[in-house]
């Protein structure tokens, strides 16, 4: 990682990836790879990924503390959520997916 970044920029650099890297594992060991079955493991009634969702996804990937998953889970909420709905849908999720060229 490239030194001239800021310390706290480099740290919170380190943790996205982390909790990328232990999602991306739970999803590759209990899905088999397939990102939309564990999308449909967490999200809710509305097929939307809810900040619940999330957290139950970063808990059962090894992200974070109790107190912590719910930060990130507003987190990742806030920045995939397109229109507004406080819920991630699967589209919006392609969406990111389609951005980061995965």
């Amino acid at each position: 990682m490239p030194t001239d970044i800021p310390e706290d920029d480099r740290v919170q650099a380190s943790r996205y990836q982390e909790m990328i890297d232990r999602v991306k594992a739970l999803v590759d060991t209990r899905y088999s790879g397939d990102w939309k079955a564990a999308f449909a493991a967490y999200a809710g009634q509305e097929d939307k990924l809810t900040e619940d969702g999330v957290k139950s996804l970063l808990k059962d990937a090894g992200v974070g503390t109790f107190v912590t998953r719910g930060v990130y889970a507003k987190a990742v909420v806030d920045a995939l959520d397109q229109d507004k709905d406080g819920a991630v849908s699967v589209e919006e999720l392609e969406a990111e997916f389609s951005k980061a060229g995965k």
